[in-house]
């Protein structure tokens, strides 16, 4: 069944590419002769490794420290954890010598790289037998969307991802490096540390939190200004950019769940906070105290990633793949309708669906349609799983 799955999620997601190729790219971009976005697989040319150039020119212009001036204007806006501008220097420097150009091939070579040594672990240790997985991993409509948007979540993952074989593989300090730096470079991974809460691993979770915060007060003594004012000048540019997000009807919100609340219920800022934080001690409470499956646990925090920050692009679907990693992996003797029906989901939610454009609808809302049905089911199948199997099974 593993390779059954790998097989039938790499069928669909080919499936939707020729899709998309036969009805938007040929039919309404070169028979109807619209201009972009149907004549294009990705943004406008212009805006290439816009991500990545974004970043580099805030470097520039400010240098190593959190821009604030009241509500923060859409250029100047890095809301990212600490890490993340620190992880940007090594290419400025190759741009300021080797143009951007060459400083940006490097940068999608050594994710190439990492995206493939993170899928040879995993054939070494055994989490996925199908060499095929290399071929799922470069389809995948995230990672194709990362190479094109230059966006550091791609390395998020990989950091993300690496954590996670090693904590599967019982070698808590290994993952605890690679989720710290995770968290430091997009602080919502943070979530993850709750698996050593999970199975009583205190002396883990202290361990994690006390080098966490060591590095990070590190790192922040590495900005321009003091520590206390860039750890300041962080919280505020964070919660600046929530209120930038939540007031501007131009952000991609695609996966996070501002978009349903603020559009089709109507909720301010406060009542939305309200729900997200009950949402997250909702599905903690669930994996602390609940018998769950480890890739339910993985998928559920995926899906808290997806959810709860203020805009959250197609690219950070590529943490799915970690959910299809470890799904694969504890395949043993389940049913095979049940196989086939995550198996779609994962499908569709790697699949092109932002390539995809509905006459009437703006981009946002239909992107939002197509990727926050899949994650609705997911997520709603997997909580009634585990409320299934803990309470009426027995039954």
């Amino acid at each position: 069944m593993k390779s059954y799955s790998i097989n039938l999620i790499i069928s669909i997601i080919l499936f939707f590419y020729s899709v998309f190729f036969i009805y938007n790219f040929l039919y309404l971009g070169i028979i109807l002769d619209n201009k972009w976005p149907f004549n294009s697989v990705f943004e406008p040319p212009e805006s290439f490794g816009n991500d990545f150039s974004r970043v580099l020119s805030y470097l520039e212009i400010y240098g190593l420290t959190y821009y604030l001036e009241g509500i923060i204007p859409n250029e100047e806006t890095f809301a990212h954890g600490p890490l993340s501008l620190i992880f940007h220097i090594p290419f400025l420097l190759i741009k300021s010598i080797l143009g951007w150009k060459f400083s940006y091939l490097v940068f999608c070579l050594i994710f190439t790289f990492s995206l493939f040594y993170s899928i040879n672990l995993l054939l070494k240790k055994n989490l996925v037998s199908n060499k095929s997985f290399y071929f799922l991993s470069l389809i995948s409509f995230p990672v194709i969307y990362l190479f094109e948007r230059g966006n550091i979540e791609g390395f998020t993952f990989i950091f993300f991802l690496l954590g996670l074989i090693f904590y599967y593989e019982k070698q808590s300090n290994k993952s605890i490096f690679f989720f710290i730096i995770a968290t430091l470079i997009k602080p919502y991974t943070g979530i993850i540390f709750i698996l050593f809460l999970k199975e009583k691993k205190y002396k883990e979770f202290l361990i994690s939190a006390i080098i966490g915060l060591a590095v990070s007060l590190i790192v922040f003594y590495l900005y321009d200004n003091s520590i206390t004012l860039e750890i300041k000048k962080y919280f505020l540019n964070s919660q600046n950019w929530f209120e930038h997000c939540f007031k501007s009807r131009n952000y991609c919100f695609e996966l996070s769940l501002v978009f349903p609340f603020k559009y089709l219920i109507s909720l301010d800022q406060l009542h939305y906070k309200i729900f997200q934080i009950s949402l997250l001690f909702f599905v903690i409470f669930i994996i602390l105290f609940h018998k769950v499956n480890f890739w339910q646990i993985i998928t559920l925090f995926n899906l808290m990633i997806f959810y709860i920050p203020p805009i959250s692009h197609s690219y950070k679907l590529i943490f799915i793949l970690s959910s299809v990693v470890f799904f694969i992996a504890n395949l043993k003797n389940e049913n095979k309708i049940y196989v086939i029906y995550y198996s779609i989901i994962f499908a569709c939610l790697l699949s092109p669906f932002r390539l995809f454009y509905i006459e009437s609808f703006s981009h946002m809302v239909s992107t939002y349609m197509f990727y926050g049905v899949c994650n609705f089911l997911l997520f709603s199948s997997i909580i009634l799983e585990i409320i299934y199997k803990n309470y009426f099974k027995n039954y």
